[in-house]
């Protein structure tokens, strides 16, 4: 799986994108780009990197796509207070138009993100990765030293510093997210309609724990929907390095923006977007003569052809004539990146094929360590051939002499389809033998596909990890299933007993034929026969004519 790439990147950018005009530089439409074959070879030519070009590998960053996709830090130096950011756009959902909004709203004390929150927010991530590459999962709280975010930035330790990183915690606390459709949620599939957060918790340096300790560090918990999208993959890829040494603040902005841009329109080479809904994304001015936009972007998008991540811009009218259009051509530096990350993804995928421990097999069973000594000496015997004894597996605490065969094949499975050691499973069977038995029984329902999944089990099992929605409402289902199932055959016994019940009863009865009914005279006119079920009651039947 490619997690920078997917599906729902093309997704985001289709409906950020104005779409791709046919104009070039200046507006004018020269006859070189009149030809399709120079106008393919241009864009094979963007394709292929320089043989000499001295590029260095790409420290990258994974960021939450929908952060990257709302412009979620407005380019600023100076703190912004009650102008929240309002974007509405059209998506095609299942076949149907519909209308989405997102509002991003900043706290009343510190005002909407910036870019210094941007920069803090990148380290941040930094440190999630590493802990999703150490876990296997992010899981709360995210625990980090002021220092070691300092240090990724490579800022100074000083005072101030350490009151920004403070402030910066109580930003992206305070500040929400109020999606009408427009957050997608990984986990769930869907676009969300609810009030968000990034951070739903902190606590830093000398707060006071849950328990009554004193944080050393800073904590972090993160919302469920950021969690749960994180685990899921639904991020984009940022070259750190290179984003820290852009100076503007719009074109730091950019950066996450032009992930997405420049990823749906990778075939045409270059995108146009109006210059209104850049200002509405950015949270920025918008003016009204070319001179001015030139002047406000020009710095910042220079810088960016600077560091290659476009080959060059202009800015033109739109078609009718009511707002200007910014027309992006893309950089080499977009096309080095994507190589570098799909081939960084291809390796840790090898990495991950070669890591699982493979299980000894003697002809079809799978053996377990302590197993193996006594079944290798069976078959060697059992072929005629010379035995030999085999060393003693290691030794442990947590390895029993015997196991029971539930035991087993707990411990088989664990070890065999999520290459937990046996040492590790065992510990964890004889801890907690039921969780593991249902932790087993629910991950096919999780829909998730960890890097580290002997690590996310692990976790799994010893933390409680509650249970997903899909296997509630399969147990539901089951439930349902077996009721209805039980019903049926209760019915079923009642309707034999009772027709069992009849045939003693007819064949007793005096009055009625083989199928318990009689032809008498009615009871209101005898000059008429009816037919009557007999109720096999002496009393009542004596007391009815037979119609002769």
């Amino acid at each position: 799986m490619e997690e920078s790439f997917d599906v729902f990147q093309e997704l985001i950018a289709k409906r950020l994108i104005a779409g791709v005009g046919t104009k070039q530089r200046q507006g004018t439409v020269s006859k070189e780009t009149q030809n399709p074959e120079i106008e393919k070879t241009r864009t094979e030519q963007r394709l292929v990197m320089p043989e000499k070009q001295d590029l260095t590998a790409p420290d990258f960053v994974r960021i939450e796509k929908n952060i990257a996709a709302f412009g979620f830090f407005t380019p600023s130096s100076k703190r912004i207070k009650n102008v929240p950011k309002v974007l509405r756009f059209s998506q095609t959902i299942e076949g149907r138009k519909v209308e989405a909004e997102v509002i991003i709203s900043g706290s009343m004390q510190y005002g909407m993100p910036i870019t210094a929150d941007q920069d803090k927010y990148l380290a941040f991530q930094k440190i999630i990765d590493r802990v999703k590459q150490a876990k296997g999962i992010v899981e709360n709280p995210i625990k980090f030293t002021t220092a070691e975010l300092l240090a990724l930035l490579g800022s100074s330790k000083n005072g101030n510093r350490y009151k920004e990183v403070s402030d910066w915690l109580k930003v992206m606390k305070g500040t929400t997210i109020e999606s009408n459709g427009a957050v997608w949620v990984a986990g769930k599939k869907r676009f969300a309609t609810d009030v968000f957060s990034i951070f739903d918790r902190i606590r830093s340096l000398g707060d006071e724990l849950d328990d009554g300790t004193i944080a050393d560090q800073n904590y972090v918990w993160l919302s469920d929907w950021y969690l749960e999208n994180l685990n899921n993959f639904y991020l984009l890829p940022i070259d750190f390095e290179a984003y820290k040494q852009l100076k503007n603040h719009i074109a730091k902005a950019l950066i996450p923006l032009l992930q997405i841009w420049l990823y749906a329109s990778r075939e045409v080479g270059r995108f146009e977007k109006r210059y209104s809904e850049i200002c509405q994304t950015l949270n920025i001015t918008q003016y009204k003569k070319i001179s001015d936009i030139k002047r406000r972007f020009g710095n910042s998008l220079g810088e960016l052809v600077e560091h290659q991540y476009l080959e060059s811009w202009t800015i033109e009218k739109t078609a009718d004539q009511k707002d200007f259009k910014i027309i992006f051509h893309h950089g080499l530096k977009f096309y080095s990146d994507r190589a570098r990350a799909k081939r960084n993804s291809k390796e840790k995928l090898a990495e991950l094929k070669n890591a699982p421990l493979k299980p000894e097999k003697i002809g079809e069973a799978t053996l377990l360590p302590f197993e193996q000594k006594n079944a290798k000496e069976n078959a060697n015997f059992a072929s005629g051939g010379e035995s030999v004894v085999l060393p003693e597996p290691p030794k442990s605490e947590n390895l029993p002499d015997t196991v029971t065969d539930l035991q087993r094949e707990v411990i088989k499975r664990l070890f065999v389809e999520f290459g937990i050691s046996i040492e590790k499973a065992t510990e964890l069977i004889k801890n907690n033998l039921e969780e593991a038995k249902k932790q087993l029984e629910v991950y096919p329902f999780r829909n998730i596909q960890p890097k580290n999944k002997a690590g996310y089990l692990i976790d799994a099992i010893e933390k409680s990890y509650s249970l997903p929605d899909a296997y509630l409402e399969n147990i539901k289902l089951q439930a349902e299933r077996k009721a209805k199932e039980e019903y049926e055959e209760r019915m079923r016994i009642e309707s034999e007993l009772f027709v069992a019940e009849q045939e003693k009863l007819i064949a007793a009865c005096r009055f009625c034929n083989e199928q318990g009914n009689r032809t008498i005279k009615h009871p209101e006119d005898p000059k008429y026969k009816a037919f009557h079920s007999c109720t096999h009651n002496e009393a009542i039947e004596s007391q009815l004519a037979d119609w002769k």
